[in-house]
């Protein structure tokens, strides 16, 4: 089983649900920009933000996986690693996407989610490390 390592790396958190991928950036020419076609911010007060897919949006993984590779590719790979954030209703999508990411050179981990459950960003928060 693979285990976490320390990194200096900047993690990049990528939601996974409904068989879709939502990064919460999208890199053009090595800088980020936040999504905001497939992710709705909620800011809950002046330190803390909900951030959700919305529904229908965002790369669909079996269906373009030619796109989902290509975000991947743009991802810095020497200074940044991915945390997935995966939905109990996308471990069939994440398959697809594991070779995917491997093929782009890009350290990963991931953290399970149960349906319902809204990410919350904010200070205080620990990444995990990737595998």
């Amino acid at each position: 089983m693979p285990s976490e390592r320390t990194t200096t790396k900047a993690h990049f958190y990528i939601i996974v649900q409904g068989g879709r991928m939502h990064p919460l950036y999208y890199f053009q020419h090595g800088l980020p920009t936040q999504n905001t076609s497939s992710l709705q911010w909620e800011g809950m007060d002046s330190a803390n933000r909900r951030v959700k897919p919305i529904p229908g949006r965002g790369i669909d993984i079996a269906r373009s996986p030619l796109e989902a590779a290509s975000m991947l590719t743009a991802v810095p790979k020497d200074r940044v690693y991915l945390i997935f954030q995966l939905y109990e209703d996308s471990f069939a999508a994440f398959d697809i996407l594991k070779p995917l990411v491997i093929r782009a050179g890009l350290d990963y981990t991931w953290e399970p989610r149960r349906q319902g459950e809204d990410m919350i960003l904010g200070p205080g928060g620990q990444a995990p490390g990737p595998q």
